[in-house]
């Protein structure tokens, strides 16, 4: 979580250990999402950076104009606490939206790669949902989201729409 934008704005940290780049499983990381492109198998592709997992899956729904419906229990990996999960901006991770169809034929590619992958969740609905087994952790509207996406830098900057 370190040099995270959410250590930043939610509890004033700035600094700590940033993670770092494994560059023996980024190049074949970068390969096989790079190959599954190609292939056809991939309908749109974002990195997991800036704002972690949370900020990615908004962006993706709000560029898409589609919602989704995330299992957080689903995601790879472990971690200590859920707001780690959502917002850590550890590198060397994609998110790859797939056809249903696809979806099992892009899982099997990227292990076949040795890369660590997981269907978490679907696209559906109007709005972006992240959940674990019994509970809802976030719900809002995909509207919601598009305002407060595209109105950030006119509010940071005290400009009227």
């Amino acid at each position: 979580m370190g040099g995270s934008e959410y250590y930043e704005h939610v509890h004033g940290l700035v600094g700590g250990r940033v993670p770092r780049v494994n560059l023996k499983t980024e190049k074949p990381l970068q390969r096989a999402v790079l190959k599954a492109i190609r292939s056809g198998l991939v309908n749109s592709a974002h990195d997991v950076s800036k704002g972690g997992l949370a900020v990615t899956l908004a962006e993706m729904a709000i560029q898409g104009g589609r919602g989704f419906s995330v299992d957080l229990n689903k995601v790879p990996g472990k971690v200590s606490r859920t707001d780690y999960l959502l917002f850590s901006e550890t590198r060397s991770r994609f998110i790859l939206e797939s056809r249903p169809k696809n979806t099992n034929r892009l899982i099997a590619a990227l292990k076949r790669a040795g890369i660590r992958a997981a269907v978490i969740g679907k696209v559906q609905g109007n709005s972006l949902e992240f959940h674990t087994k019994n509970s809802q952790l976030i719900n809002v509207p995909i509207s919601t989201a598009k305002d407060a996406w595209t109105e950030a830098i006119p509010d940071a900057m005290g400009v009227a729409p």
